[in-house]
């Protein structure tokens, strides 16, 4: 797990709460990496969190999600990501699961569904977590014991606003498994970050962790092993992020287009012969 350059990751000991963070630290659960959250925070996820009053550990793994799907589709239309664009397509409450009472989660508002293919449930998340503290850029987040609670906001009203969204919505639901990508959120400036394997499941592995420790693993984009600890120039980082992201979506876009071509063949070539005159 990576979290810059001056982060930290600390594991916890039997007795350790989430909510009850060491000094300069504040609580993570793993499945809210696998679930899109990344570092260096962004000022919209450190501003939503301040506005709504929760500290990252208190919104469910898919709220994470649709976070970053938020942020995602923002930069692809150019929008700023702002709260009161954010808040006329999502809303915050508690948790639907008996397990979950005590915790936040994003859920989309009717008929402004912008994702699709998020999971009803997953199991077990909360019984793993760590302490993360980000150093010199480190945040400090609300302290709120066991409560839950957390504020609600009437989102605001314009008709920039209405057009944002209509914008925001157009083509369509998007598949959050197809959307959101690492090397999307790596150009977007997140630290790219892997659980241990290809499988959630993967994350029992993190109970093992030292207690204390830097991750050097480093970005994993296919660059040369000395960029690892950040000796490459962040701009080139950003470079290879940015061009990989852009092959992605050029693939993606000619495999349409090929696809596209295959059905009007086909079209063409079962049609029936018209009638002679």
């Amino acid at each position: 797990m990576y979290v810059g350059p001056f982060g930290r990751v600390r594991a916890p000991r039997p007795t350790d709460h989430v909510l009850l963070p060491p000094p300069g630290y504040f609580g993570v659960y793993p499945m809210s990496f696998a679930k899109g959250l990344r570092f260096p925070l962004h000022p919209f996820i450190t501003e939503y969190l301040d506005m709504v009053g929760l500290p990252p550990a208190l919104l469910t793994p898919n709220s994470y999600s649709l976070m970053v799907g938020f942020l995602l589709r923002c930069e692809e239309l150019g929008y700023r990501p702002t709260t009161a664009l954010f808040m006329n397509l999502y809303q915050i409450g508690r948790g639907s699961h008996k397990n979950c009472a005590a915790y936040a989660t994003l859920q989309q508002l009717p008929k402004k569904r912008s994702f699709t293919d998020l999971p009803s449930s997953i199991h077990e998340w909360k019984s793993k977590f760590v302490f993360v503290s980000l150093g010199e850029s480190g945040t400090e987040f609300p302290s709120l014991g066991h409560t839950g609670r957390f504020n609600l906001h009437d989102p605001p009203k314009s008709s920039i606003l209405d057009a944002q969204v209509e914008a925001f919505l157009e083509g369509g639901p998007r598949s959050v498994k197809d959307y959101i990508t690492e090397y999307k959120m790596t150009a977007l400036g997140f630290f790219r970050y892997h659980v241990y394997g290809d499988k959630e499941d993967d994350l029992q592995h993190w109970p093992r962790m030292t207690t204390t420790f830097e991750d050097a693993d480093g970005p994993d984009l296919g660059i040369p092993a000395e960029a690892d600890d950040f000796a490459m120039d962040r701009r080139s980082i950003m470079a290879i992020a940015k061009a990989k992201a852009a092959e992605e979506l050029a693939a993606k876009a000619a495999e349409a287009a090929r696809r596209a071509a295959a059905d009007g063949s086909g079209a063409t070539t079962g049609a029936a012969p018209k009638p002679a005159p």
